[in-house]
């Protein structure tokens, strides 16, 4: 009863989505990126997803309804140039590897169901003040984390099972069947509703950045707010994510770094400096334990093993999704690794090399300096911060632990978002300065 009633409830979000109102679609985004785990189909061969209904529809509302605005935001979009260099790479790992029309159509999807992502959040931002997002998501927020609460206390994630079996496919490496639990002995870990813990982690890192960073406009009492900021740092916390919790703690030192002054960031900037030094060796100490988790040895094995397979193409790479299909066996995790001694290439860097070469991992990083410069030209902007938070806090989290799971996902929706915000208040900057400009020649007359 309770799977039928996840499955209704979805398409009427996705009713609300192709009938609804434009400035709710983030909205929508988020959630169903949140709420539905990237394992569940409608059809498996092509995959259809939940998240796959929203994404292709949404451009073709846009495209069908309003081609003009669509133009409009594609102008302004500051990443036209590196997501072309993107798709160049993409292309030439196709072509090059000889693998034909299902080549592109592959290429075509992984562009689509990663990077689009990023243009997607940026037009939905010129909504921003209907979407009123950081508002609306206060209480589904919280129920998300009231999910996690009670998925620790219980040790089963009932919520997981009800929306998975909910759905015709199921494509996770966890029985629906028996207690789903991933914590151990020496770890708490939770996922939620997301694929894994190391997905939730990340997830919850850019949410409650998002939300530290712009708590002062949060239309909330105080007590309120502390409620929901203690929830999501609990959630995190339980998670697990050793990576998302050093994350979140680097993206907030950014968000401090910019509210105070000149003197004191250097004095902070030699602090957080003597503290790495002292704790590099503990911390070293704690990750090299094997049998818990992620180790340096494990990691040092899957560089190895990367290594290996980018020299067999080091310029275009080995094809578009190589590593799922010939390396990896395909599962919730998004892509575990066969060969246990790998553990799982716990890096994007190792995906972006074996899969694209060093075409497609320079264009992938170039990515990430046009989103850091842009932000950082305009960090006069609150949203600007916010923005480079996130998106520096994501790249060390990919870096270290990879894109799992459709955790990129979110964070593209919000990188994006914060962009196209910056970009309309330049817009309404630009406009003020005309104005006064014309009032001043006015009074000069």
């Amino acid at each position: 009863m309770l799977d039928i009633l996840v499955l209704l409830l979805f398409f009427i979000l996705f009713g609300f989505f192709l009938f609804g109102k434009t400035h709710n679609h983030f909205l929508l985004f988020v959630s169903v990126s949140i709420f539905i785990p990237y394992c569940v189909y409608f059809n498996k061969n092509p995959s259809i997803s939940p998240h796959h209904l929203l994404l292709y529809f949404f451009f073709i509302k846009l495209f069908s309804q309003s081609p003009l605005e669509l133009k409009s935001h594609y102008n302004k979009f500051p990443l036209k140039i590196p997501l072309i260099l993107i798709i160049i790479s993409l292309l030439s790992s196709v072509y090059f590897n000889e693998v034909g029309v299902v080549g592109f159509y592959n290429a075509f999807r992984f562009f689509m169901e990663n990077y689009s992502y990023l243009f997607i959040g940026f037009v939905l931002a010129f909504y921003y003040k209907e979407t009123d997002f950081l508002n609306k998501m206060y209480w589904p927020m919280i129920v998300f984390c009231l999910f996690g609460l009670f998925e620790f206390v219980q040790g089963d994630n009932f919520i997981f099972r009800i929306i998975c079996k909910a759905f015709p496919i199921y494509d996770g490496y966890l029985s629906l069947d028996s207690i789903i639990s991933l914590s151990r002995t020496y770890r708490t870990r939770i996922f939620i509703s997301t694929v894994h813990p190391t997905t939730l982690g990340a997830v919850m890192c850019c949410m409650s950045l998002a939300y530290v960073s712009q708590i002062k406009n949060i239309d909330k009492s105080n007590f309120k707010k502390g409620i929901l900021l203690v929830l999501m740092l609990s959630v995190l916390f339980l998670s697990g994510s050793r990576t998302g919790l050093i994350c979140f703690l680097f993206g907030s030192i950014i968000l401090f770094f910019n509210r105070i002054t000149f003197t004191l960031k250097i004095i902070a900037f030699v602090s957080c400096v003597f503290i790495f030094v002292y704790q590099i060796n503990t911390f070293i100490e704690k990750f090299e334990k094997e049998g818990q988790g992620s180790s340096i040895s494990m990691r040092q094995e899957q560089l190895i093993f990367s290594y290996m397979y980018f020299l067999k193409s080091p310029i275009y790479g080995n094809g578009v999704r190589y590593t799922s299909k010939n390396i990896m066996e395909r599962d919730s995790y998004n892509d575990r690794v066969v060969d246990s001694s790998i553990g799982g290439l716990e890096s994007v860097v190792f995906y972006q090399v074996i899969d694209y070469g060093l075409m497609g991992f320079s264009s992938y990083i170039i990515l990430f300096l046009f989103i850091i410069r842009y932000f950082f030209k305009n960090r006069k902007h609150g949203y600007a911060i916010t923005g480079l938070a996130i998106t520096l806090s994501f790249l060390l989290f990919a870096i270290f632990s990879g894109e799992i799971g459709g955790n990129n996902v979110l964070a593209y929706l919000l990188v994006g978002y914060c962009m196209g915000i910056v970009s309309l208040k330049k817009e309404e900057d630009e406009e003020k300065e005309e104005i006064v400009s014309d009032i001043l020649k006015l009074e000069s007359k």
